[in-house]
């Protein structure tokens, strides 16, 4: 089992060993297949048709994991175990894809078949603030007014951590009262816009402005 396999826009199967649907997998395994493409603007995709392995919580025992590139010592895009067929198609955007297929010494179960393809890249668009640009040293900060939104460009060092600001909402101030209009509406501007103030506030607030019309008046 393994090898290396050469992707197209037509779909091909993948089956976890050679007498696939005839026997169980053999004990002790480890099968590793490199799929690969030569058209940089497609990216491999894979799919399970059926899977069953020996079932564990950690998948410690018979496990297949799916990786992105040709480095095995990375995490995984998945990692799965059991009789449970993954739903997920897996995408590889790399140029090549990694599947390791490894067992133990009981337990062996019928195996698994996927099928791989490629399919159009995926770009999402860029989307330019208004010219507006930022140097970022590590742990630094950007902040810019965007049209619509914005993106960035960055070594694959930095991680990128996105926050959203709440602007505080936009207080509109009393209306000012003059002294006829105090006189014949003493609460007006306050239950309006406090309409939740407790009595004793409101009170405090007539008391306060009456004290402005008064000095006003002397």
């Amino acid at each position: 089992c393994g090898g290396t396999l050469y992707a197209n826009e037509q779909a091909q199967n993948l089956y976890s060993h050679a007498k696939y649907g005839d026997t169980a997998y053999r004990a002790n395994s480890k099968c590793e297949w490199t799929i690969r493409l030569n058209n940089s603007n497609y990216a491999i995709q894979l799919r399970f048709v059926y899977f069953e392995t020996e079932s564990d919580e950690h998948c410690s025992y018979d496990w297949v994991a799916v990786y992105d590139g040709n480095d095995t010592s990375v995490e995984p895009l998945a990692k799965m175990c059991g009789n449970k067929l993954p739903s997920t198609k897996i995408v590889s955007q790399s140029g090549s894809m990694v599947v390791l297929f490894t067992t133990d010494a009981n337990d062996e179960k019928k195996g698994f078949q996927a099928q791989y393809e490629l399919v159009p890249k995926v770009t999402a668009p860029v989307l330019k603030t208004r010219e507006y640009y930022s140097d970022l040293q590590p742990h630094g900060s950007f902040r810019a007014v965007a049209d619509s939104s914005f993106s960035f460009i960055q070594p694959a060092s930095f991680v990128q951590q996105m926050t959203k600001r709440r602007w505080p909402p936009v207080r509109r101030p009393l209306p000012s009262l003059s002294t006829a209009n105090w006189q014949r509406h003493p609460t007006a501007g306050i239950r309006r816009h406090n309409r939740y103030a407790s009595a004793a506030s409101v009170m405090n607030q007539m008391k306060r402005k009456r004290r402005r019309i008064l000095r006003v008046r002397k």
